[in-house]
């Protein structure tokens, strides 16, 4: 556990867009029913640990810049991962994710780890919720079945 937390980058700049730092501790995971106001954004971690790395942030704030936030804690912790375990673990493209989905998942497994980070740049304080669903065959099986339902529903 220690090491999936060290892990996890504690702050980066975001190109000319501010910095994005972890906030100093996050203990609370959000209800599934604080999601309604929430997009989530996804990346599936694929090699010697499996899992997925999902990211919750406000609706309406561009999906496209988030996801990009989150390909960086992603490879950041994907890096970091592969050099503790002596092996590889990769990282999908991000995939966005229903909040609804989102509270399936947390109804039938809870994430090893979560961490608060905030997007600061000039005026703008940005909250994104960090949650790490360490899986074996089953829950990433499950989370894949969730999404291959969401995206029949499409």
């Amino acid at each position: 556990m220690k090491s999936l937390i060290e892990s996890m980058p504690e702050s980066f700049p975001f190109y000319h867009l501010g910095t994005v730092s972890s906030e100093p501790s996050i203990h609370k995971i959000a209800m599934p029913t604080e999601f309604t106001d929430s997009q989530v954004i996804g990346f599936q971690l694929l090699g010697d640990l499996q899992g997925w790395l999902v990211l919750v942030i406000d609706k309406g704030l561009d999906l496209q810049i988030y996801s990009e936030v989150g390909n960086i804690i992603a490879g950041q912790f994907s890096t970091r991962l592969s050099k503790i375990l002596g092996g590889e673990v990769m990282i999908s493209p991000p995939r966005s994710i229903t909040a609804k989905t989102l509270a399936t998942l947390l109804q039938n497994d809870l994430p090893l780890l979560v961490r608060q980070y905030r997007h600061v740049f000039d005026d703008h304080s940005i909250p994104i919720q960090t949650l790490f669903f360490k899986s074996s065959v089953r829950p990433a099986k499950n989370m894949q079945h969730l999404l291959d339902q969401e995206g029949a529903r499409a």
